[in-house]
């Protein structure tokens, strides 16, 4: 699910949001697939950015933004690796 809004005309300044199911690049068995270590977190993986986007149909257009990324990892027991990244 992704939720975004922007505001401005000729500076248009932005922000979205997003759940994501958690992935993982872990192999699987073609038949036999398991939860990998994301998905047996239970929780999803959030990204978001900013942005500020400028010019039309008359200016050069531009945009520059910032987001990032936060994410689990299940590993034995009940404990979480976290996995975050700025963009």
């Amino acid at each position: 699910m992704r939720v975004g809004a922007d505001v401005g005309t000729a500076v248009r300044f932005g922000l979205e949001v997003a759940a994501l199911s958690p992935t993982s690049e872990e192999s699987q068995n073609t038949f036999l697939t398991q939860p990998t270590r994301a998905e047996r977190s239970k929780l999803p993986n959030v990204e978001g950015r900013l942005r500020v986007r400028w010019g039309g149909d008359t200016d050069v257009p531009g945009e520059l933004s910032v987001g990032g990324h936060y994410g689990w990892f299940a590993t034995t027991g009940d404990t979480l690796i976290v996995s975050k990244a700025p963009r």
